[in-house]
């Protein structure tokens, strides 16, 4: 699972990326033109690491919720199969 130390290290390098992807999104919504959402090409990498590491966090928050609805799923199990009151067919 992640830890505290995981989201640091994945804020710490993706941050500049992240403010570049939001300020992108801000621009577009403004209706301003479209040839100034980024600032040049610099600009423009930033934004695909952006929306690269937003994929990344979707990712790793579905691994997380899928993660607890299993254990929450096993949690509520009263005799599994190492139970002497199992049922074997």
């Amino acid at each position: 699972m992640i830890g505290p130390d995981d989201i640091d290290a994945f804020r710490a390098d993706n941050e500049d990326a992240l403010k570049a992807s939001y300020e992108y999104a801000r621009r577009a919504d403004k209706g301003i033109p479209h040839d100034r959402w980024t600032d040049g090409i610099t600009g423009a990498r930033l934004v695909a690491q952006g929306i690269k590491a937003q994929a990344e966090m979707v990712e790793m928050l579905s691994n997380a919720f899928l993660t607890i609805l299993a254990e929450k799923q096993n949690a509520g199990r009263i005799y599994t199969s190492h139970s002497k009151y199992a049922q074997h067919d």
